[in-house]
C-alpha cells in the first residue's frame, strides 16, 4: 500500500470523508492508539516505564489509548495532563478515565529500566509557536529526555513543529527519537530542518481512513509502501541469483572470494585502488 504525504487540509478532508461514511472519531482514535502501542512494544519488547504527556484534544486521546494498551501489557504509566480534565475534549476525558480504571497485570514490577515518553500534547493544525501550559510541558519532555536518557515518541508530530511547513518553536520544540504519524505522513515531517526533531518516522495506517485518491504528489518510502518490492528470498540466495547489492561473505559456487574480503583488504591498504596487495602488499 502507498503511504501518501498529506497537508493538514488534506488530512482534515480525509477525516471528514471518513466520518461521512459513518466511521466515528473514537474508532479512528482506537486504531491510532493501538498502532502507537504496537510500535513502542516492537522497539521495547520488555515492559518499562511510560510517561504520557497529553493535551486536551484528540492527539492527547491517541496517546491515552496507547497508554492503556501499554498498561495492559505490563508497563508502568505516569500520566501528565497539560490541562485540567474538565477542559479536555469528551473523548480525551473518557480515555483518561479508562486508563485509570484498569490495573496492570502481574505484581506491578517492570522488567526493564528504559523510559519512554509519549508526546501527545499537540496535533496536526497547531502552530509552531508554543504557549503555556504547553510550553512548560514541552520543555519538561526535553529535560527528561536528557537527564533520564528517555526515548521520546511523538504522536503524529513533535509538539512545536508545524505539520505543513516544518517551522518550529525556536526554544522548546520537542525533540523526538521516533515520530509515529497517524494515517499518513505530513509535509512538515520530511523537510530538511525537521530531521533532527522527528527522529525515525513510522506511519500507523488507519484502515477506515478515506485517503484521497487524487491531489497527492508525494509518497513516503516506508515498510508499508516498499513491502511489495522486497519479496522474501531463499537463505541460500546470493547476489548473482537475485541481483542483490548485499554481500554476506559467502563463496560462490565457483569458489571465488566475494566482495566482503576485497572491501576489507581495501580498508587495510587504502593506497591501492584495486584493493589488492594482501599481506605481502
Amino acid at each position: 500500500m502507498d503511504s501518501p504525504i498529506l497537508s493538514s487540509a488534506q488530512m482534515r478532508e480525509a477525516e471528514e470523508a471518513t466520518f461521512a461514511r459513518g466511521v466515528t472519531a473514537e474508532t479512528l482514535m482506537e486504531q491510532a492508539g493501538a498502532g502507537i502501542a504496537r510500535f513502542v512494544r516492537r522497539f521495547f519488547p520488555a515492559p518499562g516505564s511510560c510517561l504520557v504527556f497529553a493535551g486536551k484534544g484528540h492527539n492527547g486521546g491517541d496517546a491515552l489509548v496507547a497508554a492503556r494498551h501499554l498498561k495492559q501489557a505490563g508497563w508502568s504509566i505516569d500520566l501528565r495532563m497539560a490541562y485540567p480534565e474538565d477542559d479536555c475534549s469528551p473523548l480525551t476525558r473518557k480515555h483518561a478515565e479508562a486508563l485509570r480504571s484498569i490495573s496492570r497485570p502481574g505484581n506491578g514490577a517492570t522488567t526493564s529500566e528504559h523510559i519512554v515518553i509519549l508526546d501527545g500534547l499537540l496535533g496536526l493544525g497547531s502552530q509552531s509557536m508554543l504557549r503555556e501550559p504547553i510550553r512548560a510541558r514541552a520543555k519538561e519532555i526535553n529535560q527528561l529526555r536528557k537527564s533520564q536518557n528517555a526515548f521520546v515518541v511523538a504522536v503524529d508530530l513533535p509538539t512545536g513543529l508545524n505539520g505543513d511547513t516544518g517551522e518550529t518553536d525556536p526554544e522548546d520544540c520537542v525533540i523526538a527519537d521516533f515520530t509515529v504519524t497517524i494515517g499518513c505522513a505530513k509535509h512538515g515531517l520530511i523537510v530538511d530542518s525537521s530531521l533532527d526533531l522527528v527522529g525515525r518516522i513510522e506511519v500507523v495506517p488507519l484502515p477506515d481512513l478515506a485517503v484521497p485518491e487524487s491531489g497527492v504528489n508525494e509518497v513516503l518510502a516506508c515498510p508499508a509502501s516498499l513491502q511489495s518490492l522486497l519479496p522474501r528470498r531463499a537463505v541460500s540466495a546470493y547476489k548473482n541469483t537475485r541481483r542483490s547489492h548485499h554481500d554476506h561473505g559467502r563463496r560462490s559456487s565457483s569458489g571465488w572470494r566475494t566482495g566482503g574480503i576485497v572491501c576489507a583488504q581495501g580498508s587495510l591498504f587504502p593506497g591501492r585502488a584495486d584493493g589488492a596487495g594482501g599481506v605481502n602488499g
